[in-house]
């Protein structure tokens, strides 16, 4: 049997699964038919991941048929499964196992921004997250114009239905804005996702778009547009670097163990994502892209996936081990398949020595290693990451639960 390059799998198709998994794989979420969970973050003890779901939508319905829609799910913390430890299969929202929702109440479910706009922290839309500490949270929450932004909490206790209690503790960048407020809101747009904290609790990089119409919205030559680039902004004093500079839409941020670079997803040829890194330094920070630089951030390319004719390969959602390599969701074929959907892999730091992860029949993606510089001893070889393995083969449109890797990498 001829085998092809990396990352084009087997000149023929293999019955057999060739491809021997390592570590130890154990399912964290149980549900088995009915909800997506979401964007996993694994917290920096490697004890307890929170994630996104949609398991409590269809109750907040019963209650309110105006309460929430799919899509407006809720954060919630689960505790992460021990050497181990198994969690059996359930049908049909019976349980969602002993995670515990994060309780948006009175005193902070209402937030303002600082444009005076609401964020419903119950009902808003949310996205990524991540943690800062054991006790601080970072979310993407959407404000009343579906402007999304960066919210900081605090977990402060349970409340007496065991969910978690948190406070608001402040707006990422918010002084930034500031500076816009007599624009027209109406007229200036914006977007913040992919949050992701420094080893050292210091700096959370993410990723940000502009888009000011300015005075006149049949003139665009005062338009200011700015597409997704990485930018980091200092816990402590407020400061905001920009990191890259906005060559092409550049997301999914992760850092370096070391804190002193960044890997990144950014739109390659004809679109096609793939995962660079660039040096972090706040005395340096990276020039906004000009019409004849296309890229002058001293990035460095670790992924040239395959460009084949109406089925492009892509390698996205990168994340940074304690161990110096990348974990990665590539749609590349691993060896002896046939199939091009998301499965993990793992690279060296340098973009060397790239290979199969986790391989399945169906799709896993959204990795997340523990923040390293405050995990306990261990947790450098432990990830979390989405995957359909398991659900039902007879229904259709497969749902995300969580899963851990223990080992292997």
């Amino acid at each position: 049997m001829a085998v092809a390059s990396l990352g084009t799998g087997c000149d023929e198709v293999i019955e057999e699964d060739c491809f021997e998994q390592t570590g130890t794989l154990t399912q964290v979420t149980t549900d088995t038919l009915t909800v997506d969970h979401m964007y996993p973050s694994l917290s920096p003890d490697g004890t307890q991941i929170l994630f996104l779901t949609d398991f409590y939508v269809e109750g907040d319905q019963d209650e309110d048929e105006d309460a929430k829609e799919f899509g407006q799910g809720d954060y919630v913390i689960i505790d992460t499964p021990g050497p181990g430890e198994e969690r059996e299969p359930t049908a049909l929202l019976e349980t969602i196992g002993n995670a515990r929702r994060i309780d948006f109440d009175e005193r902070s479910q209402d937030t303002i921004d600082e444009y005076g706009l609401l964020v419903q922290g119950l009902d808003a839309f949310k996205g990524e997250s991540t943690w800062i500490d054991n006790e601080r949270i970072i979310v993407t929450m959407q404000n009343s114009r579906f402007l999304s932004r960066l919210f900081i909490y605090r977990i402060v206790g349970l409340t007496v239905v065991d969910d978690y209690e948190v406070e608001p503790l402040g707006i990422v960048e918010q002084d930034t804005l500031v500076e816009r407020e007599n624009e027209p809101v109406r007229r200036f747009k914006f977007g913040y996702r992919w949050p992701k904290v420094s080893p050292n609790g210091e700096w959370v990089a993410y990723s940000r778009f502009y888009y000011d119409e300015g005075q006149n919205i049949f003139d665009l030559s005062d338009d200011r547009f700015e597409q997704p680039a990485i930018f980091a902004a200092n816990l402590n004093d407020g400061r905001v670097i920009r990191v890259t500079n906005g060559s092409a839409r550049e997301d999914q941020p992760t850092w370096s163990p070391d804190g002193n670079s960044i890997a990144f997803t950014a739109l390659g040829e004809r679109g096609i994502p793939d995962i660079y890194r660039v040096a972090f330094d706040p005395g340096q920070p990276a020039e906004k892209r000009g019409l004849s630089q296309p890229f002058t951030d001293g990035r460095r390319r670790l992924t040239r996936t395959p460009v084949e004719f109406r089925v492009p390969e892509s390698s996205f959602e990168p994340t940074w081990t304690p161990g110096n390599q990348i974990i990665f969701t590539s749609t590349r074929r691993p060896p002896c398949t046939s199939r091009r959907i998301r499965n993990l892999w793992v690279m060296n730091a340098d973009g060397s020595n790239q290979r199969p992860l986790v391989v399945s029949e169906e799709d896993d993606a959204q990795p997340m290693v523990a923040n390293y510089q405050f995990a306990a001893d261990g947790v450098d070889r432990l990830v979390v990451f989405t995957s359909r393995r398991n659900r039902d083969e007879a229904f259709e449109g497969q749902k995300d639960d969580l899963w851990v890797l223990r080992g292997g990498f």
